[in-house]
């Protein structure tokens, strides 16, 4: 089921499918085909989550990776 993953989760899987970033409209709109929004403000619920969970860091305005992704690349690693 759609809802079995947390919101987090589905964030990271956009990002995953979209080559470790995606800029948060992106990100609202490939959303639901990993979990379903849900509550009054999903969206607000979105960028929330990659503003504070660890697993992923602000590169542009508007734009987050996964962190481990920006970490290797500071390693030079990719």
């Amino acid at each position: 089921m759609l809802d079995d993953i947390t919101y987090s989760d589905a964030i990271e899987q956009v990002m995953l499918n979209n080559g470790y970033f995606a800029s948060l409209s992106l990100i609202y709109a490939e959303f639901e085909k990993y979990r379903k929004k849900t509550g009054l403000t999903p969206d607000n619920t979105i960028q929330e989550r990659v503003q504070r969970d660890p697993r992923f860091t602000r590169i542009a305005k508007g734009v987050y990776a996964l962190s481990s992704f920006v970490e290797n690349i500071e390693k030079n690693e990719l």
